[in-house]
């Protein structure tokens, strides 16, 4: 590799670089009919790549449009949910059945967390739980329906 002093010009530099080889020295030379004929397919790919970008831009714009519609409807839908949720849970029973529900939940599945670690979780006592929660469950409803119109 050559060193290049500062104040060397390009030309001296060119001139300690190796020679170039033959493949390096041939350089391809194209007729005005071949450049016409590179040219004209350039502009073909520039003009299907357009296309396609157009297309690709109004396809975008088009689901940008939908997605920003279901938005506006999933938000709304949320709004309602949660106005009903809000408005549910101003009613006493109502609360007091999240409450519940949640212990009871809680306390089952921790009952059922320790048999298993124990080994003692079977079938039956599986089958045993459910049926209490949904006893608990009927039972709860049963009550519900009854207080819950006088806190409406």
């Amino acid at each position: 590799m050559s060193h290049t002093n500062k104040n060397e010009s390009y030309a001296d530099a060119a001139h300690k670089a190796p020679p170039q080889t033959k493949e390096e020295k041939q350089c391809p030379v194209l007729t005005p009919g071949q450049q016409e004929e590179i040219e004209k397919k350039a502009e073909k790919v520039e003009k299907e790549f357009r296309k396609v970008e157009k297309d690709v831009i109004a396809k975008k714009e088009e689901l940008a449009e939908e997605l920003k519609k279901d938005g506006k409807a999933l938000s709304e839908k949320s709004s309602e949910l949660y106005a009903k949720i809000s408005n549910e849970l101003q009613n006493p029973v109502v609360a007091a059945n999240v409450v519940v529900g949640i212990v009871a939940a809680i306390g089952v599945g921790y009952s059922a967390y320790q048999k298993h670690t124990r080994g003692e979780l079977d079938g039956k006592l599986a089958g045993i739980y459910v049926g209490g929660l949904a006893a608990f469950g009927a039972f709860q409803y049963l009550i519900s329906a009854r207080s819950y119109k006088k806190f409406e």
